[in-house]
């Protein structure tokens, strides 16, 4: 499998874990920041499935992350 980082700032970092089987998008924070958006045609995401953590909603190329505190988030993405 491959790791591809997603966004990258100060608070929060967001990364895709791939192999032949599934993608997993990550994030990780060290505070809340709010909502980290990405768009998702960049990354080929058209749906989204929570595994864990934080909320995120896709809306047409706009995928939102509510990062609410410490802690993090995983989904699993197609």
């Amino acid at each position: 499998g491959g790791m591809r980082w997603v966004h990258v700032d100060d608070d929060v970092v967001v990364y895709m874990r791939e192999d032949s089987e599934q993608r997993l998008l990550i994030a990780v924070a060290r505070e809340a920041v709010g909502e980290v958006r990405l768009r998702a045609s960049d990354w080929n995401i058209r749906e989204v499935a929570p595994v864990f953590g934080y909320t995120a909603a896709l809306d047409a190329d706009e995928l939102c992350i509510r990062v609410t505190d410490a802690g993090g988030g995983i989904w699993r993405v197609s």
